[in-house]
């Protein structure tokens, strides 16, 4: 839009030339190329918002600490995790619901159906619940102090003050997706189950992989092969992928620290478009 707009000028005669004609922006560093956070960078981005004067609203500081645990240690989004409610925390069975999700103009909204998912609740949430207990009096769990959810520019205003005390440049949220994905990896998740867990893949998808691969849904469930073409065990993808990820995970897990910090990573800059000259 603005190199069209800067030819129209040069057409109305208004400038010279067009000062982007042949300007090409470089290749951006994008998340991959940044190293993900370690377990001690998470805890501390907990810490800072629970237990320091960041946050000079004293009622959100364990607000903003729960919805940073919750979503650094099961993956989801955070418009997802700003929409859940007590509801959708089960305990006995170690799943969390995720069927909504907030949109940028703060509209609480269902996933696409596909993507509404029952995931797992690992030890990690377990420990952030307790330590941040849900907030009493609202359907949400880390609700404003009126009971309705943080949007997210609002939340975002806290998570900036976190990050400006972390000392991580250049920190956004979305890293916390990709730490607790590597962080899968790095404990011999399959990557279909991280997959699901996260909302990369429906529970189709994730069924096709695992046919693909010759592994058999039935097993994996402990049920009887009663005749049932795959495509119609849909339902069953959470409870596959949750099975996965408890077993793997319930034979305990390691400190997870990169040789690379994440703190030591500064973004590059973005390039910027040379100076515009008016015509004269």
């Amino acid at each position: 839009p603005t190199r069209i707009m800067l030819n129209q000028m040069v057409r109305d005669q208004l400038l010279a030339t067009n000062p982007l004609a042949g300007f090409k922006l470089g290749k951006q560093p994008g998340r991959k190329n940044r190293p993900p956070l370690s377990d001690e960078d998470v805890e501390s981005l907990v810490n800072i918002a629970a237990d320091t004067a960041v946050l000079h609203t004293v009622a959100y500081r364990e607000r903003i600490a729960g919805i940073i645990s919750i979503a650094a240690y099961s993956g989801i989004r955070v418009s997802e995790t700003l929409a859940l409610r007590h509801s959708d925390i089960d305990l006995e069975s170690r799943s969390i619901r995720v069927e909504r999700q907030i949109t940028r103009k703060g509209k609480i909204v269902d996933l696409k159906t596909d993507f509404q998912r029952h995931i797992a609740l690992i030890d990690r949430v377990a420990r952030g619940l307790e330590r941040f207990p849900p907030i009493q009096g609202s359907e949400y769990l880390y609700p404003k102090r009126d009971g309705t959810p943080f949007n997210r520019g609002s939340f975002y205003h806290h998570f900036g003050k976190v990050v400006a005390a972390s000392g991580i440049p250049g920190l956004d949220f979305h890293e916390l997706r990709h730490y607790f994905a590597t962080w899968m990896m790095f404990h011999g998740v399959p990557t279909w189950a991280i997959d699901y867990q996260i909302g990369h893949e429906s529970g189709a998808k994730v069924l096709r992989t695992l046919q693909e691969f010759g592994i058999s849904v039935f097993s994996i469930l402990g049920l009887e092969h009663d005749g049932d073409e795959v495509s119609k065990l849909y339902r069953h993808a959470d409870a596959i992928a949750m099975i996965k990820i408890h077993e793997v995970l319930d034979k305990g897990t390691r400190e997870f620290a990169p040789e690379v910090r994440r703190s030591d990573f500064v973004p590059p800059k973005k390039q910027e478009p040379p100076p515009t000259k008016r015509k004269v």
